[in-house]
């Protein structure tokens, strides 16, 4: 515990092809994502977001900055997460990727449904609402 009375979590997974580092407070909870998110290492990644979901953070942030590659199983989790979110507290956001993982989003007519965000939001901003921290791309 923190001596202002909040407390960190933080873990760093590893499935084959997928790096994992996954951290936060109370305020803000961030799973930053590197390697390929695909079939095969979907599992882990959903299993933390999952994990994270159940607990009172009140932003869940994404950060696809460091994937190289993501295919339909992916993008799904992403659409999945977005929906439970947008049922019940609006709590989840997604830091674009690099081109080519932000491009299948596009294809798949996703890129402007989802609250995409350049960066990580300030601490500050968590305030206001992650309503208000999603800038659409």
């Amino acid at each position: 515990m923190r001596a202002n009375g909040t407390t960190t979590t933080q873990q760093t997974l590893d499935p084959p092809g997928l790096r994992l580092h996954s951290h936060g407070d109370e305020e803000r909870h961030v799973i930053e994502l590197a390697g390929e998110l695909d079939a095969a290492t979907a599992a882990r990644f959903e299993q933390e977001l999952r994990r994270v979901e159940l607990t009172p953070v009140r932003l869940i942030v994404l950060d696809l900055r460091e994937l190289t590659f993501i295919d339909s199983t992916g993008v799904r989790l992403m659409l999945q997460a977005e929906r439970r979110s947008s049922q019940c507290s609006n709590r989840v956001v997604l830091i674009r990727g690099r081109a080519a993982v932000h491009r299948t989003f596009e294809i798949c007519d996703l890129a402007t449904r989802l609250p995409f965000v350049d960066e990580l939001p300030p601490r500050d901003a968590n305030a206001r609402g992650p309503a208000l921290l999603a800038r659409r791309a």
